[in-house]
């Protein structure tokens, strides 16, 4: 029977928590996910952001994924569509309000431009 969750949540939280900054540009942090979570009435504890990061868990809940996706500022797709991570992932020093922007135009290039891209091509 194959195994329910989301395929290498751990090392795509790793990767958010190194690579993109909070709400207002401070480092993320568990306890700065669930301040997050509390202040805008989402699900979220420091708990639930640390079993994903430390590959406890691997199937958070529909609640938890949205809010861990406000928290880092990335589309919900992050997660499981490889062109969206792609486009996060490659505009990662300034995604805040330009990662929407990114995926709208990677997904009108053609197939061909799609795969250069994401293998590093320009």
């Amino acid at each position: 029977m194959a195994k329910a969750g989301i395929p290498d949540i751990q090392a795509k939280v790793n990767w958010c928590m190194s690579h993109l900054s909070g709400p207002d540009g401070e480092d993320l942090s568990y306890p700065g996910f669930a301040e997050f979570a509390r202040r805008n009435g989402l699900p979220g504890t420091e708990g639930s952001l640390r079993q994903l990061d430390t590959g406890w868990r691997d199937s958070p809940g529909a609640g938890i994924l949205d809010a861990i996706s406000a928290y880092f500022a990335i589309p919900i797709d992050f997660w499981t569509n490889d062109i969206v991570r792609a486009a996060v992932m490659q505009n990662d020093v300034d995604h805040r309000g330009h990662t929407l922007e990114m995926i709208n135009r990677m997904l009108a290039l053609p197939v061909q431009d799609l795969e250069r891209l994401l293998e590093g091509g320009d």
